[in-house]
């Protein structure tokens, strides 16, 4: 019998994180949380991320931007970059769909996260600058589209690198993160920037702006890094480790 795997998140995630689609492995669904629900019991693997309502099913995993974020379950296994008490750390999986979008149609500095220090730091000096961004608290399908380089303030202060940190790489965009230790293969300078104080990343900004030929190779090695996310792939090995009785084949 076909394995079957259920997403369940909310609109913005779910174009993030995985596309529909029968694979070596099964088949995966995808169901945002404003498009009603599904019957768990049909599915091998059903499983959430951030906030997003996840039925009762015989295997559930919940993904999160860090542990502590979003409602949890003694019973769910949890996967998040970082935080304690988790199941798995990794970055969130990349929808197949992002490795197929097209360049942005005009250079666009993108700027995401949530009100913090950090952020109100580099818009003050960008504003001195004169570099402009267009500021969104959360990433999404959209935004990447737009933008010809990511600045991704997800979780500031982790040690980890941010959960869609894949996406940006998948969609041939450049990334800059805040520094982290835990890169989950990714290597900074190769393939994304890693920056440690405002000024450096504005230094990195304004040249991906004026100079992306500069930056072709780093989008290449980000795209290649970034296949180690694709959700085809790792919604197989997933269904494998929480369910070894099916057959995941296509690992």
């Amino acid at each position: 019998m076909t394995a079957r795997v259920l997403v369940v998140a909310e609109p913005g995630d779910a174009q993030l994180v995985a596309a529909p689609g029968t694979f070596a492995w099964g088949h995966l669904e995808v169901a945002s949380t404003d498009s009603g629900g599904r019957t768990a019991d049909r599915f091998d693997l059903v499983t959430a991320f951030g906030a997003a309502g996840l039925p009762s099913a015989n295997a559930s995993v919940r993904w999160l931007e860090h542990a502590g974020a979003g409602p949890r379950r003694i019973e769910e296994r949890t996967i998040a970059p970082a935080g304690d008490g988790l199941w798995s750390r990794r970055l969130w999986p990349v929808s197949d769909e992002l490795f197929e979008l097209a360049p942005p149609p005009a250079p666009l500095a993108l700027l995401v996260g949530r009100p913090s220090p950090l952020l109100e730091q580099l818009l003050e000096r960008a504003a001195d600058r004169r570099i402009a961004f267009e500021v969104v608290e959360r990433l999404t399908v959209g935004a990447i589209a737009r933008s010809s380089c990511v600045v991704l303030l997800e979780a500031p202060g982790s040690d980890a690198l941010p959960a869609r940190a894949a996406a940006v790489l998948a969609a041939r965009r450049v990334l800059l993160t805040p520094r982290a230790k835990v890169c989950f293969g990714l290597q900074p300078q190769l393939d994304h920037l890693q920056l440690d104080e405002p000024n450096q990343a504005l230094n990195f900004v304004e040249s991906v702006l004026t100079r992306p030929d500069a930056f072709v190779r780093l989008v290449h090695w980000g795209g290649l890094a970034a296949q180690r996310h694709r959700a085809s792939g790792i919604f197989g090995k997933l269904l494998a480790e929480v369910r070894p009785d099916r057959d995941a084949g296509g690992r």
